[in-house]
C-alpha cells in the first residue's frame, strides 16, 4: 500500500468521495467517515478549535444505530482512545497511522488526495430581465394631484413637530443624572489588570467570598459557555451580564471546586489562557484573554 496519508489528505479524499460534511460557516467543521443517518464516525479538520491541543481528531459514537463497525474498528491498531464523553456515548480518538487508518476507510491513494478549495454549494440565482417602461404622457392631472399631495405633507409635518415639542417637554423631568444612574446598573465597569498574575488574585479572592459583582467586574460580555452537543459537537453559547450574574453562582455552591481554585498558584499561569480542574471525573476549564490591556474572564466548559 502506497504511504503518504496525512489529515488533511484524509478529508480532502472524504470529501471527493462526496461525504457529509458540516456547514462550513460553523468554526468547528468535520465530515462523516461513511454515509450515516445520524452522525456516529466524524473526523474534524485541523482547523477546528474544538479539537485543538487536544490530541484526538476522530470522534465515534459506538452506540447510534448508524454506527458500522464493519467499516470503522475500533480497535484497529491506527486508532489511540484518548479521550471519552460517558454521558453522551461519544469517544474520541487519536490516529496513529494515517496509512492505515486511510485504508481501513477504502480510500484511495492518487487523484483523491490532491487539494482543491472546499466550498458549499450555492443557489445559482438568476438575473431578472430589466424591463423598460413606457413613456407616460404629461397630464395636467397629474400636477394638480402633485400639489394637493405637497399641502397634505405640509400639514402633517405640522401636527407632528406640534406633538413632539409637547412629548419633550412632558419628559424634561427625567434628568441626565437618572439616565445615566440607569446605564450604570446594565452593566459592571471592569477592573483593569494588565498581568495574568495580578487578575489571578483578585478572581481566586472573589471565588472565595463568592461576589458576583467582583466577578462581574472581572468578566467580558457578551460571555461564552461552551456546551458539547450529540449532534452538532462542541457548540458556544452567549450570554449577556444579567444571564451570567443567574447561571454563574451555580459555581459558588461547589465549595470543592472553589478550593481547588485557590490552589493555584498565581505564578503558574504565566503565558496561560485558562485552567482546567478535575472534580471527581468532571472537569471545569475557566478561560481568559487580554482584552485592551485587561485580563478578564471569557468563557468556561464543564465537561467530563
Amino acid at each position: 500500500m502506497p504511504s503518504g496519508w496525512d489529515h488533511g489528505k484524509v478529508i480532502i479524499a472524504l470529501v471527493k468521495r462526496k461525504e457529509k460534511i458540516s456547514s462550513l460557516q460553523n468554526v468547528d467543521v468535520w465530515v462523516q467517515l461513511y454515509p450515516q443517518n445520524t452522525k456516529s464516525a466524524l473526523i474534524y479538520t485541523q482547523s477546528s478549535p474544538y479539537i485543538a491541543g487536544k490530541g484526538w481528531e476522530v470522534a465515534v459514537n459506538p452506540d447510534k444505530e448508524s454506527f458500522d463497525p464493519s467499516v470503522i474498528d475500533i480497535n484497529h491498531s491506527c486508532l489511540k482512545q484518548v479521550g471519552t464523553t460517558n454521558s453522551k456515548g461519544w469517544n474520541q480518538y487519536k490516529v496513529v497511522d494515517w496509512d492505515a487508518f486511510a485504508d481501513m476507510l477504502g480510500l484511495k491513494f492518487g487523484e483523491d488526495t490532491e487539494e482543491e478549495q472546499i466550498e458549499e454549494e450555492k443557489p445559482v440565482i438568476q438575473p431578472e430581465p430589466i424591463l423598460t417602461p413606457e413613456p407616460k404622457k404629461k397630464s395636467n392631472k397629474g400636477l394638480i394631484i402633485g400639489l394637493i399631495s405637497i399641502v397634505i405633507i405640509a400639514i402633517l409635518v405640522f401636527i407632528l413637530l406640534g406633538c413632539n415639542s409637547e412629548a419633550k417637554n412632558e419628559n424634561s423631568d427625567v434628568s441626565s443624572e437618572n439616565i445615566e444612574m440607569i446605564d450604570a446598573s446594565q452593566k459592571s465597569e471592569n477592573i483593569a489588570y494588565s498581568n495574568i498574575q495580578d487578575f489571578w488574585v483578585e478572581f481566586q479572592k472573589a471565588m472565595k467570598n463568592k461576589d458576583i459583582d467582583r466577578i462581574c467586574q472581572l468578566t467580558n460580555f457578551p460571555y461564552e459557555t461552551y456546551v458539547w452537543d450529540v449532534d452538532e459537537g462542541e457548540t458556544t453559547e452567549y450570554s449577556d451580564e444579567k444571564e451570567f450574574r443567574e447561571s454563574f453562582k451555580g459555581f459558588f455552591n461547589n465549595d470543592k471546586l472553589i478550593s481547588e481554585i485557590l490552589k493555584i498558584d498565581k505564578s503558574t499561569l504565566i503565558d496561560k489562557s485558562g485552567i482546567s480542574i478535575n472534580d471527581e471525573g468532571i472537569v471545569y476549564e475557566f478561560y481568559f484573554k487580554n482584552i485592551n490591556g485587561k485580563y478578564l474572564l471569557i468563557g468556561d466548559y464543564a465537561h467530563n
